[in-house]
């Protein structure tokens, strides 16, 4: 066992006594962490990377409903199977994180877990670590049949309800502000910290998808797209795209696009000079868009039942011109999003996220099976995806290092939109 260095013993007494209190009797336990166990680790669970040279060791206390701050923090060498013994740890309700980092002191993989010490108590933690950094800030939820969001504090899977007077359908964030579109064509602000609600001004015309860094709303009945701005809510005159305008993309460099399926095209959005670029066709009517990172391919989903093209994903250059167009086994396509090239698409049908490889000749490259629960939107926080799951209530958690589903939290009511605030 690799015991504690004497000198962090030292910090760590010292520490202890300060958040114990002056004049007060101390109160503390003792923690036993071990990075190890019996047999082979299974996928999403790995043993420590071989570039581990040393482990950092935080105890993190929530703080109200928002943060999680470290109380005790201090690294100890150590390159394959780790342990310690954490001694005067003050009695609570803590969150332990161990963290494998390299010769740079980058993190390459973590173990965090919820702890409660009892006075005089000796707590074990024991396990295997998972790829990356661990999980950190909320996760809003929009439970689109329970008139609520879902916000969940993806440090130690604390989970509040914040009702709502609408129910919700899609979300995104910008300037520490969740907004919220409703299936009344109502856009609600809410302040992620302080969790007060406020009803937007709206145009008429119902609007569909929000998405882009700088807030853009698609209206589809109105064939086009309004700016909103997240400093104070207020929207920008109607540009016409084309026929049930829909699906935001991402914004890369200062461009996004929407689709346009009534008309079976796609138009460039210049986000910074709040105008359109061109518009180009796509041959198939899309409901969602996304590029990749160097907005040098675009990939459309559509079709499915109910829809009046067969179920498709299609990828083509900003021009127009086609790269590729899937169909194989596609039943639903729902959710869309491209990341350090690969593109994940959800299929509600199936119950499956397919990863496909962004390249100029891409390809399927994978299948994950994510269970019951009709998988639709999916959000990322660079290390995990976050895969609405409606029929079942839940969100589930898939690691991108290994592609396992890691893991699923209970949500409300058929959660749609997701967004993150970190």
């Amino acid at each position: 066992m690799n015991r504690v260095h004497p000198f962090f013993l030292a910090i760590l007494t010292l520490l202890a006594t300060l958040v114990a209190g002056c004049g007060e009797s101390s109160s503390t336990g003792t923690l036993l962490v071990q990075v190890a166990g019996s047999g082979q680790p299974t996928l999403p669970d790995i043993r420590p990377p071989e570039t581990t040279v040393r482990y950092r060791i935080e105890i993190l206390q929530p703080q109200g409903s928002d943060r999680v701050g470290p109380i005790r923090g201090y690294e100890a060498a150590g390159s394959a199977d780790f342990s310690c013994e954490v001694p005067e740890v003050p009695v609570g309700g803590w969150v332990l994180r161990v963290s494998a980092l390299d010769a740079q002191g980058q993190v390459l993989a973590h173990l965090q877990e919820p702890v409660q010490v009892n006075s005089g108590a000796r707590v074990r933690l024991q396990g295997w670590l998972r790829p990356g950094p661990a999980p950190e800030g909320l996760l809003f939820v929009a439970n689109s049949k329970g008139a609520s969001l879902t916000i969940l504090r993806l440090t130690d899977g604390h989970v509040e309800d914040l009702p709502l007077p609408q129910n919700p359908q899609y979300l995104f964030s910008a300037q520490g502000r969740i907004f919220v579109t409703t299936m009344t064509s109502q856009m609600l602000a809410v302040e992620g910290v302080r969790r007060t609600i406020a009803v937007l001004s709206v145009p008429p015309g119902g609007f569909d998808v929000a998405g882009a860094a700088r807030g853009v709303v698609s209206f589809p009945t109105e064939g086009g797209i309004r700016f909103l701005e997240p400093e104070n809510g207020q929207f920008s005159g109607l540009l016409r795209t084309g026929t049930l305008a829909r699906g935001i993309s991402d914004q890369v460099g200062s461009t996004s696009w929407v689709v346009n399926p009534g008309d079976r095209t796609m138009t460039a959005l210049e986000v910074p000079s709040m105008s359109l670029g061109a518009t180009v066709p796509i041959g198939v009517p899309g409901n969602q868009v996304e590029q990749n990172a160097t907005g040098t391919r675009v990939y459309v989903v559509g079709g499915g039942p109910g829809e009046p093209a067969p179920p498709f994903v299609r990828v083509l250059e900003p021009s127009g011109v086609l790269v590729r167009h899937f169909t194989h086994l596609l039943e639903s396509p729902a959710g869309l999003l491209l990341q350090d090239g690969r593109a994940y698409v959800t299929d509600s049908l199936r119950g499956e996220l397919i990863v496909y490889e962004d390249s100029s000749n891409p390809s399927e490259f994978e299948r994950v099976r994510l269970g019951e629960g009709s998988p639709g939107q999916i959000l990322s926080d660079g290390h995990r995806l976050y895969v609405s799951m409606a029929s079942s209530g839940e969100v589930a958690v898939v690691d991108l290092a290994t592609l396992k589903v890691a893991g699923r939290y209970r949500v409300g009511q058929a959660p749609l939109g997701l967004a993150l605030l970190r």
